[in-house]
Formats: structure tokens, sequence, C-alpha cells
């Protein structure tokens, strides 16, 4: 690092959310939380917004405004630190980012501390009548309540005004060390949330990952993938698929994400080629699939924070799996030692709530010993 910016050792630090320091800092991302919770509820149309919307639009910006004009960097210098997050951000949670851009995130106001949803029981079957006066069962709705805990991920660092000073007068741009190594901790955290959950509890709930969930399915793999045939990949993936199918999670119109080890996606690659008269993988699966009367799609996503040997299969649908977001990954700011030393925290919370239904079944299925 530079004498300009410092970054605290180790990784990326798990907090509750009622754990974090208050201050401007926090007023920044309760702002940011507001506004993009706004623009979610209209859309982001908010000429046709209802008026509490406009209202709690008008009011984020307002703060984030505030922000703006008494900030001690400048507008060039906050506009290198945001490019920076935003793109060592979408390098490192690439499993979340693919979950995200299929619609199934949630924002949520930064004072909510844990995201809750109702399970309902199923009822009898629906009668058929010509006249439709024939008596049916009344059934009755069943609810379970169901919950996760909401915490924080966040890592800080800090700029010396003195220092940045020099470096302006040289005519060096900001350096961005810190944000990048900050913004990478906070990533891997929340993407390794993602696969193996974490053991913060709030009133007895935790958070399961992709690959603790207690109802997910699971496949074992014929072989490690590791010089293994295309014939023998094509059947993991298969069974992992029919395994799905069983289960009622239907490809549908959304068809399956299926995030894969780097390591093993690299064997999926490389039996891909074609060469030689080997037919590659994804040829095979296509063939597989083209006498079925419904074709599942199926997108192969390459993540880096999944252990090496398993591939997770999700149906990409909030019947399934949701993304509680009361934080985006952002940067927010404060100082200290009379504006001698600029603090910056980047924090984010995009936790997964992972639903089943009332037979246990879900819509993610683990692939494991590839």
């Amino acid at each position: 690092m530079s004498g300009v910016i410092s970054v605290d050792d180790g990784p990326a630090e798990v907090q509750a959310a009622e754990e974090l320091d208050g201050g401007a800092g926090f007023q920044k991302l309760v702002a940011h939380s507001q506004y993009r919770l706004a623009a979610f509820r209209c859309k982001g149309d908010f000429e046709n917004a209802s008026r509490e919307t406009k209202r709690l639009a008008k009011q984020a910006m307002s703060v984030l405004r505030k922000f703006e004009s008494n900030n001690q960097l400048r507008k060039d210098e906050w506009k290198r630190i945001d490019d920076t997050l935003t793109a060592v951000a979408r390098d490192n949670t690439l499993g979340l980012q693919t979950l995200r851009d299929a619609g199934l995130e949630v924002p949520l106001d930064l004072g909510v501390l844990r995201f809750e949803w109702e399970d309902v029981d199923d009822f009898s079957d629906a009668e058929t009548s010509m006249s439709g006066t024939v008596g049916d069962d009344e059934d009755a709705l069943s609810f379970t309540n169901n919950g996760i805990p909401l915490p924080l991920v966040h890592k800080s660092f800090k700029i010396n005004m003195r220092k940045l000073r020099a470096s302006r007068r040289r005519g060096q741009p900001i350096d961005t060390a810190g944000v990048d190594a900050a913004t990478a901790a906070v990533s891997r955290k929340l993407e390794d949330i993602l696969y193996g959950g974490k053991t913060i509890t709030v009133q007895g709930d935790s958070v399961s990952g992709l690959t603790d969930f207690g109802d997910r399915q699971t496949v074992s793999g014929n072989s490690t993938w590791d010089g293994a045939s295309a014939d023998n990949m094509v059947d993991d993936v298969m069974r992992t698929i029919e395994s799905a199918e069983d289960a009622k999670a239907l490809p549908g119109q959304t068809g399956y994400q299926m995030m894969v080890a780097r390591q093993n996606y690299q064997e999926i690659r490389a039996k891909n080629s074609g060469t030689n008269n080997k037919r590659g993988v994804l040829e095979l699966l296509r063939d597989r699939m083209a006498s079925e009367d419904d074709v599942p799609e199926v997108q192969f996503q390459p993540v880096d924070r999944l252990s090496e040997g398993n591939a997770i299969l999700v149906k990409p649908s909030e019947r399934y799996i949701q993304l509680p977001m009361p934080a985006d990954i952002q940067t927010v700011q404060w100082e200290s030692n009379g504006g001698w030393t600029q603090h910056y925290k980047v924090v984010g919370s995009v936790m997964p709530a992972l639903r089943s239904d009332q037979n246990g079944n879900s819509g993610v299925v683990h692939l494991s010993g590839i």
C-alpha cells in the first residue's frame, strides 16, 4: 500500500446490523438503502411513483447531496473510488451476480434486521362439476414462519488528507488500492456466505448457504472431472437436472443456473473443444435434451469461492430463493482528527433466503464429488 491509504489487516468482518457504529457514515448508508428501496418500489419510474415513494427518494437524495457538498474528496476522486468498487465487486461476486441478474434481489431498508416469510401448506385437489355448486372441501390455510438474520459485512480503510494533498500537487490521481482491497474482502465474504452460510443467529435463525441448506437435493458425481470422459460429465449434469425435476422445480421459462467451481468448469471447457473428433460436453447435453418436449436450458457459470469438486444447480425463482439486500456493496465515509484523517468503510448485506415446499423439496441441487 502507498503512504496515502492504509487498510486494516485481516478478512472482512460480519456483524449484526444493529451493532454498526452510527454517525455520518451510517447516515449515508441509510440514505443509499432508502433510495434503492424507493427505486425498487416504483421500478425506476419516479414520475409515476406514489407520494410515499417520492418522499422517500427525495429525503434520501437530500442526505446524499449534503454529504457530497461537505466531502473532502473531489468529484473525480469519488468517481475513481466508485468505479473501482463496482468493478471489483462484480469480479468477486459471480454467484451473487448470477442470481441478481435473474431478478431475485429484494431491496430492504437498512433498519430491517431479519427477513421473514411464511410457507403455506398445499390445498387438497379442486372439484370439477358442471354446475359449480357441488360442495367442496373448505381447506384452512396453514402457515409456517421462517426467517434469516441480515448481518452487515464490512472492511475499513483510511486516507491521510495531508498526504492526499501532496499527491494532488504532483498531479497524481487518488490511489484506489484501499477501496480495491476492502471491496475484494467484503465481496469474497458475501460470496462465501452464499455457498456456506453464516452462523450469526437472530431469534434462533441463521443464514444457510447453497451447500449446507438442509432441504437441498444432493447428487454424487460418477467420478472427479479431472480426466473424466465427456459422457461421465454429461451424466452427472443430467442426473442433477433430473433431481431438480423430481423435486418439482421444473425448468419453465427461466431454465436453470448451474454454478460450477472454477477448477471443474475448466474441465467442462477442456472437454468442449470438439477437437480430434471428440464431442464436447455442451454438444452432448444438447443432444441428450433434444428429445424432450420441454428442454431445460442450463446456463453454466464458473465461480471462484465454491470449493473444488462442487457444483450447484439453482432454479432461479422466488419460490425457492431470494436475496434480501438491506445494503448493496458501497463505500461510506466519515472524518476524525479535525478532518486530517478520512475514514472509509466498504459495507454490504446481501443474504440468501432459501426455501422449500411442505414436502422438503427445494430448487437447489448440490452436485459433489466431481
